[in-house]
């Protein structure tokens, strides 16, 4: 992700969140990733990394299909 692109996701956050609104979101690829904290406080976002983590699709009937 080049940054270009990960400030305007973040700008794109930041329009959308309200006041004291918290996102928790994994980033990076399907094998690292930080677990990344934003807060919207007087009109900025907060961010913080809450360390490393690994986001496991949901598999199986209600789950996504595999490539």
């Amino acid at each position: 992700m080049t940054q270009d692109y990960a400030q305007a996701r973040e700008k794109m956050v930041k329009n959308q969140l309200a006041e004291g609104g918290r996102l928790l979101i994994p980033v990076g690829d399907k094998y690292s990733q930080e677990l990344i904290r934003l807060i919207k406080k007087g009109g900025n976002l907060i961010r913080r990394s809450l360390g490393g983590c690994r986001f496991v699709s949901l598999i199986g009937e209600q789950g996504w299909e595999e490539a």
